[in-house]
């Protein structure tokens, strides 16, 4: 994509409108999905991501800490212990 059709792309009023309802609806229903299939299919890393980026906390600490082989990341472990918000998991 060259400079000058980036440019115009970026300063389209379309693109700075907020989704619809639809929009916002499809991705919840996304999100829920890729993370059954996840659950379902054992990608404990990649769980733990989608809870870190939708802000839950909680399942990801305990993602982590019930696989701990596979989805354990000290360093992001830590930072996810700091904003969880069940005090059981936090004392851990």
């Amino acid at each position: 994509m060259t400079t000058r059709v980036f440019a115009e792309h970026a300063c389209n009023t379309h693109s700075l409108r907020s989704p619809s309802p639809r929009q916002m609806h499809t991705r919840k229903h996304t999100h829920t999905h890729t993370r059954r299939v996840c659950d379902e299919q054992q990608h404990w890393k990649e769980l733990t991501y989608l809870y870190t980026q939708y802000d839950e906390w909680d399942n990801a600490a305990h993602t982590m800490m019930a696989h701990a082989p596979i989805a354990w990341e000290h360093v992001l472990f830590k930072d996810v212990s700091i904003k969880v918000s069940n005090v059981e998991v936090r004392v851990v």
